[in-house]
């Protein structure tokens, strides 16, 4: 497997042992928006953070299908492009929870909850 990190900085300081151990990973500091499809092309698993992925990206990346968002939100991603496509899309927020009120991680698993519901999340 190819993992590829296309703006490594945006989670700085973390420990990435347990993904660094699943594959070849390639971790890019910056990724400039004319880079994607070069650092993305040959890639199995795609992570990211703000990093718009339209479709005229995810076209040219034929080996993906995984897509790892570092913060919320999947307004950025081709979204049904992914779906046609059997690409996994997984919302990963967790370095959320510990800066956040008590009750925002109650919160965001409610919300999972109702996008499964309402087959706008993807289950796994």
């Amino acid at each position: 497997k190819k993992i590829v990190f296309l703006d490594e900085y945006s989670i700085a300081g973390r420990n990435f042992e347990k993904v660094t151990s699943q594959g070849e990973y390639i971790a890019y500091d910056f990724t400039r928006k004319e880079q994607v499809v070069e650092h993305l092309k040959d890639a199995d698993i795609a992570l990211i953070a703000n990093r718009p992925l339209p479709q005229s990206v995810l076209e040219n990346c034929p080996n993906l299908r995984y897509i790892d968002v570092a913060f919320t939100g999947y307004d950025h991603v081709a979204m049904d492009y992914c779906r046609e496509k059997g690409i996994l899309p997984k919302l990963h927020c967790l370095f959320y929870d510990r800066f956040l009120p008590s009750w925002v991680p109650r919160l965001k698993k409610l919300t999972i909850f109702l996008m499964k519901k309402t087959n706008l999340l993807p289950i796994f």
